[in-house]
């Protein structure tokens, strides 16, 4: 057994990995724009990878995400003066969404306004690969 497998490690296993990240959004003007963007699979394109994911990646040559979920917490800093549109997009597009009307009709959506009171919101988001895939089993297909 000991041949071609390492002993007392699972041959595969399911785990929840955590990646957490800092972003400061301002435009700093009455109609701006701007996002910040979380890949997927960061780790395959040389990006940040989630914890715990290298010391996997040294037991199992092969990972496949199956869900993923989001949560987004934020605070409104100042008051400005102006209502803020707080979004969460789940999207396939590499590119800019450009407006905040643009990232709502896009994809899938988690939104509030936000201004001095309340001034902290919370967005959450999840997909599920075979249902956005819609595919009951996603790793039957090599």
């Amino acid at each position: 057994m000991g041949a071609d497998t390492l002993l007392g490690i699972a041959r595969s296993t399911r785990r929840i990995l955590t990646r957490v990240g800092g972003v400061n959004l301002d435009t700093g003007a009455t109609g701006g724009y701007a996002e910040t963007t979380f890949t997927l699979n960061d780790p395959y394109n040389g990006g940040t990878s989630a914890v715990g994911y290298a010391k996997y990646m040294a037991f199992y040559s092969k990972c496949y995400v199956v869900g993923a979920s989001i949560v987004v917490k934020g605070i409104l800093e100042a008051a400005v003066g102006f209502g803020n549109i707080n979004g969460l997009t789940t999207t396939t597009n590499a590119t800019s969404l450009g407006t905040a009307a643009s990232a709502i009709a896009n994809g899938m959506c988690d939104w509030r306004v936000v201004y001095t009171n309340p001034d902290r919101i919370q967005l959450v988001q999840a997909v599920d690969v075979k249902k956005f895939l819609n595919k009951p089993i996603v790793l039957d297909d090599p």
